[in-house]
């Protein structure tokens, strides 16, 4: 748990999860896999190493606790389970005159 909260508690990944609030579920993924793309490869041994796919492993479950995505397979390496995320569709809900929010 202390492993997540160091690595969530980085001020340029702060500013970057506050600037995907109001995006949609798609342009989140697709900001979270750029996110990736500059980064090393996973090594357990190097605990610095390990921070972005913490991070964005971190923010994966968040979606899927929100109801935005299906859960994932945590088996599977952080990249991958970006390739694989089922997107929820929202239904629209019905306003309080009966008609559907569009």
């Amino acid at each position: 748990m202390q492993d997540i909260y160091e690595a969530v508690n980085d001020p340029l990944w702060q500013h970057f999860r506050k600037s995907l609030k109001g995006v949609s579920t798609e342009a989140k993924i697709g900001k979270l896999k750029e996110y990736l793309k500059d980064v090393g490869p996973f090594d357990s041994r190097d605990f610095d190493s390990t921070k972005p796919y913490i991070r964005v492993q971190n923010y994966i479950n968040a979606l899927s606790r929100g109801g935005q995505i299906e859960p994932t397979d945590r088996s599977l390496s952080v990249r991958r389970q970006l390739e694989e995320v089922v997107i929820k569709r929202l239904q629209s809900l019905p306003n309080e005159n009966g008609r559907r929010y569009q």
